[in-house]
């Protein structure tokens, strides 16, 4: 198998219609977010300087990922024909992933952690995606020089507003809200960003909500986009840049992975963006829409609090010509 392929974003950063995108490629194997089910041994955001002490641990997960088999890696829809599997196991691959999903309905677990993958698994590109190592992203290419990383950047007030569109709806198992993950918040602030910048749990609790979840986003982004741009195997890309043109960009992350811009990705993005479906989850959607629906989800206040924390950082000011718009 060829070196690993990855993209990296936040939560709500419109990740999985990007990576759904590559998987639709015919050359491509699909592992959805395979940290999530086998955590990498490190803290969430890996400082540059302790890069070299962390090297095993990421070596031990990268070598794990051929042989990641657990249904929530294997199995994301929708599905996609491939060129390393014939007819038959094309169908086989389809059959299993269903009778998965459809056990999983009857509270029972067919498969889970044993997911049969069929076809000539040598002739396919690995490809994962992951919400869960924006921090660690930097050391994750450093010491990977052979794969090759998407980093995908959405504005902080899109993935504000996408999680209060999520609280409102009762889409996280959690009951406790991100904003009050003091768990992680902890983990952030050990970030050579964070402790530049003097941040403390204090001073996080005493701040708005729309102020902190900003310092979430520069805790994860700031530190992570300034030094994976400079690297050859990294691509630092917008999701707005994608919305507003699909297929350029699509062509462009292609070309970066060393991908041909595939029929099945051209089809894929017509399908998804030539009608909308408001799920939460959803991925077919108006891209435009999608991009700048914060504008009229947020308050002045809101978006005032995170332009605030944000607008003097080289992450923030990439993104203050996007904060014109309505707001209520």
């Amino acid at each position: 198998m060829k070196p690993s392929i990855a993209l990296i974003g936040m939560p709500r950063s419109g990740t999985t219609w990007v990576a759904k995108a590559i998987d639709s490629h015919p050359d491509v194997l699909y592992l959805h977010e395979p940290d999530t089910v086998k955590k990498i041994a490190s803290p969430i955001v890996i400082n540059k300087r302790d890069e070299v002490q962390y090297k095993e641990s990421i070596a031990s997960f990268m070598a794990g990922l051929a042989n990641e088999r657990h249904s929530r890696c294997i199995g994301k829809l929708p599905l996609f024909d491939k060129n390393y599997r014939n007819v038959l196991q094309n169908k086989l691959q389809k059959l299993a992933v269903y009778g998965q999903k459809a056990t999983e309905k009857a509270g029972l677990k067919l498969f889970e952690k044993k997911m049969p993958v069929f076809g000539e698994l040598n002739r396919s590109t690995l490809f994962w995606k992951s919400i869960e190592s924006m921090g660690r992203a930097t050391s994750l290419a450093a010491n990977c020089p052979d794969s090759k990383f998407v980093i995908l950047l959405r504005h902080p007030c899109a993935i504000y507003a996408s999680v209060k569109r999520g609280l409102a709806k009762n889409k996280y198992s959690s009951s406790t809200p991100i904003y009050e993950n003091w768990g992680l918040f902890e983990e952030l602030i050990k970030g050579e960003f964070a402790q530049k910048n003097n941040i403390t749990i204090e001073k996080l609790k005493a701040m708005s909500i729309a102020q902190r979840m900003a310092w979430r986003w520069l805790m994860f982004i700031e530190d992570t986009e300034q030094q994976t741009k400079n690297l050859a195997n990294c691509l630092v890309i917008k999701y707005e840049d994608i919305c507003a043109n699909p297929t350029e960009y699509y062509e462009k992350i292609c070309s970066f992975y060393g991908l041909s811009f595939d029929e099945q990705i051209k089809e894929y993005i017509s399908e998804t963006t030539s009608h909308s479906n408001d799920d939460f989850y959803a991925i077919n959607k108006d891209p435009l829409v999608a991009s700048q629906k914060w504008k009229d989800e947020l308050s002045r206040e809101e978006i005032a609090d995170i332009t605030a924390v944000i607008e003097n950082t080289a992450s923030g000011k990439n993104y203050l010509n996007e904060y014109q718009g309505s707001a209520r």
